[in-house]
């Protein structure tokens, strides 16, 4: 998910986004408003080297102290492991 104003951060054309038909609620139970969503090359790295994924990002329209958050299929796909209470999140190593 990626909050509007990381969206208009990015310059990203709003042209981009696609139909999203679903319903997404905040954190508070209040429903969000969503824009779209977009596929982005993203690039992932603790080092190097770097990881690169497709990762399908939901815009919506709410604000938020974070620029995006990351769901578990793309972090599944990562192979990343993540610790809230470190407030951080570690990648497996690529080179072997």
């Amino acid at each position: 998910m990626v909050f509007w104003s990381t969206f208009n951060n990015l310059q990203l054309s709003p042209n981009q986004l696609k139909s999203y038909d679903g319903c997404l609620f905040g954190f508070p139970g209040y429903q969000v408003e969503e824009r779209g969503y977009i596929e982005l090359m993203t690039t992932f790295s603790n080092g190097t080297p770097a990881q690169k994924i497709n990762v399908r990002y939901i815009v919506v329209n709410a604000s938020s102290t974070y620029y995006l958050l990351l769901g578990r299929p793309s972090l599944n796909r990562l192979g990343a492991v993540s610790s809230t209470r470190h407030m951080q999140m570690n990648l497996p190593s690529l080179d072997g």
